[in-house]
């Protein structure tokens, strides 16, 4: 992104992308949660899938742990914003209506949309995209890929507009395509390649390079959504760091596999995971118990601890089932205890939000609105009885401070202007500045509940 400013390249946010991001981050947050889950070892992702959204909120739900999921997605528009602004991003553009309802449009488009859809669904054995479980990416895809079209011929047919997109099956599409001489879709890695020619290399390049081809192949990568259930299902049933680890690294082996092939839908898999889970607890528990079976033999003097840990491995198996349904019935507790305090501490910290972004800058500028009419009045209008500005001076003439200083106009005027002047720094804020305002918002609520220990 800094090597396109630096270029001076334009960057555009799409009417359609922009939906369609906003719409996916809603499906995985209510992928989040409709599965149960306990507390994950960190990097538990990372070892089933490449970096994804469901990581990404178990980093920030380890640091505010006391907010429900509404303030992940405030967090989320808040990061998207200060990108947009950072890089001068052009956002939200939407296509011409005169454009996008034309019929030469729609047949483009509906054209385009099958064939992509074609060639996606021949390629989905090799890859499936980011973007699959959008109802509309095939729509999406063709829409944007005509209007660059359009721009370009707008344009004189200028060769140098593209549609940035990670998604090798569309790349694979648009390079089969025989009606076109140039590329539409290009990848983030190409484009990078272009920018370092063109503003040379920095140290952090590297980096930067490796992060757009550290892909995994497909035939060891489980999707996104997959992952979030497996590891829903596994922390429902253990919070225990080790024995997670130790589930996650089983994801990968036949009898699992065989269970992933098996299950048809999200719930399927979930209860499955929770069975394999238990199955694996209870394997412990076995290899445990042929243990106090060697200790019995190898010595009668620790029979009275054989027989502690055969109780132990009773209990455990009576408990196994019930612990399921405490941690289910906990992690739903948890969720509807984070939501009452943050609505407890939204209300608590409402009165000062609303004074520090609404009376408060409307007091200050009404202010500054006065002591503008009051410079103005000392020009004009003098003679006139209602002018409160020349009737203040003709007061302060006549008092002390008046005859002891002798330009005391311009110092009560400088007094003000200073007072005013420390008020609006003091005091003024932008209230329709939205993502500013969730993220204050958001942090006076986590500031509450961390000072009054409510987390």
């Amino acid at each position: 992104m800094s090597k396109c400013k630096q270029a001076k390249v334009k960057i555009i946010i799409s009417h359609s992308t922009k939906k369609e991001f906003f719409d996916t981050i809603d499906y995985y947050v209510s992928q989040i949660a409709q599965f149960p889950r306990g507390e994950v070892f960190a990097g538990a992702y990372e070892q089933l899938t490449d970096y994804n959204i469901f990581a990404f909120y178990e980093s920030w739900h380890q640091s505010h742990s006391a907010l429900s999921l509404k303030y992940f997605i405030f967090h989320i528009r808040t990061l998207y914003h200060s990108l947009v602004s950072q890089y001068g991003i052009t956002d939200d553009e939407k296509i011409p209506k005169f454009i996008y309802d034309s019929p030469e449009f729609k047949e483009k488009r509906n054209a385009y949309s099958s064939s992509i859809k074609n060639k996606k669904l021949e390629l989905k054995p090799f890859y499936t995209a980011e973007d699959e479980s959008y109802s509309l990416r095939y729509s999406h895809d063709a829409t944007v890929i005509r209007y660059v079209e359009l721009l370009r011929e707008k344009y004189d047919e200028d060769k140098d507009i593209f549609l940035i997109s990670s998604d090798k099956a569309l790349r694979y599409w648009d390079m089969t395509r025989r009606e076109i001489l140039y590329p539409v879709v290009v990848y983030p890695s190409q484009l990078f390649l272009i920018l370092i020619k063109l503003c040379g290399r920095s140290a952090n390049d590297y980096d930067s390079f490796v992060s757009f081809i550290n892909i995994r192949a497909t035939s060891k990568q489980i999707t996104p959504e997959k992952a979030n259930i497996i590891i829903s299902g596994i922390s429902s049933i253990t919070e225990d760091i080790e024995t997670q680890e130790g589930l996650v690294s089983a994801v990968y082996d036949d009898e699992f596999q065989k269970i992933l092939q098996r299950c048809k839908t999200d719930d399927d898999l979930y209860k499955q995971t929770q069975r394999f889970s238990q199955n694996y607890l209870e394997a412990q528990l076995k290899e445990k118990g042929l243990q106090i079976v060697s200790i019995a033999e190898v010595s009668a003097e620790k029979e009275q601890q054989v027989q502690k840990l055969q109780s132990d491995v009773i209990a455990r198996e009576k408990l196994l089932q019930q612990k399921q349904d405490d941690i289910e019935e906990k992690s739903k507790e948890l969720d509807k205890k984070r939501e009452q305090i943050c609505n407890l501490a939204e209300k608590q910290i409402l009165p000062r939000y609303f004074f520090d972004y609404y009376f408060a800058p409307i007091a200050a500028v009404l202010l500054t609105l006065v002591f503008i009419v009051f410079i103005v009045l000392q020009f004009f209008f003098g003679d006139k009885q209602w002018n409160f500005a020349m009737s203040f001076f003709i007061w302060v003439k006549d008092t002390a401070f008046g005859k002891m200083v002798g330009d005391y106009v311009y110092a009560i005027d400088a007094a003000f202007a200073v007072a005013i002047g420390f008020v609006l720094k003091k005091f003024m804020r932008n209230p329709f500045n939205r993502s500013k305002k969730e993220k204050a918002k958001a942090d006076r609520v986590e500031n509450y509940i961390i000072s009054n220990h409510l987390e």
